[in-house]
């Protein structure tokens, strides 16, 4: 187990061990993700803030255990970034920044790629995809959060079936490039819409290669030679979810 004191010169070192390291057994890319209400059974969101960056939405939010008051406190923020790799990076940034001593490298099954925490559990720093997550007590009376992070890890990184009551549909999922070359990103066009005109977010599968985002452009780089497909999830705040796939012939 690896600790990370925020003033430690040897962090480039540790993350050599751990850099853009993928625990699912395909890559994942996360588009537009977004808390809603009830993203945690049993807990009351207080405010979810999104404040727009420079490519991708922060979040920042704040939850309590209505029947209990405010002694009882949870954060969760969200860090989107443009690819698996540059979630790392920010991981490695945060971990030099963060006001605690130590962290420490934990291997919590069902949460992350890759997983901090301190010595008492309080926080729980973790990347899953493109995407950096903090969770961690905010109230008077400290409440175990593994569970709470392990199923927001579920939820962002499960692939589950379409469907739902309102489900989105997707208007295209395309790249306007016919030539597809190995290790070269070709663009993504990805549209689609919820009946009922409300945000949507996006999961993007591939086994042959990595979705990311540049200046706002959706793209993919295949890493191999041959068909392939990447599959896209559509998906709104009550859990509908419509699918689309895009095959394509790299060479």
């Amino acid at each position: 187990m690896t600790s990370l004191k925020s003033d430690n010169i040897n962090l480039n070192e540790a993350f050599a061990e751990w850099q853009d390291t993928n625990t699912l057994t395909e890559n994942l890319f996360v588009w537009q993700f977004f808390l809603a209400d009830g993203a945690f059974p049993g807990w009351q969101s207080i405010t979810i803030q999104t404040l727009p960056a420079a490519e991708s939405p922060t979040i920042l939010s704040v939850w309590q255990r209505p029947e209990v008051g405010r002694g009882i406190l949870l954060n969760v923020d969200v860090f989107a970034c443009s690819s698996r790799s540059a979630a790392h990076e920010y991981l490695r940034q945060l971990l030099q920044q963060i006001p605690q001593p130590v962290f420490s490298r934990q291997t919590e099954p069902g949460i992350g790629d890759v997983l901090f925490a301190p010595p008492d559990h309080s926080t729980l720093l973790f990347a899953r995809a493109n995407l950096v997550l903090i969770v961690r007590n905010a109230g008077s009376e400290p409440q175990p959060i593994t569970d709470i992070a392990r199923q927001l890890d579920e939820d962002i990184s499960s692939r589950p079936e379409t469907g739902g009551q309102v489900v989105p549909e997707f208007q295209r999922f395309e790249t306007p490039v016919t030539d597809i070359r190995v290790g070269t990103g070709v663009p993504l066009q990805v549209e689609a819409t919820d009946p009922l005109e409300r945000l949507l977010w996006f999961k993007f599968f591939s086994a042959s290669g990595q979705v990311f985002e540049q200046e706002g452009q959706l793209w993919y780089r295949p890493t191999t030679t041959g068909p392939q497909e990447i599959t896209a999830l559509a998906i709104n705040a009550n859990r509908g979810i419509a699918g689309q796939v895009l095959q394509l012939n790299v060479t």
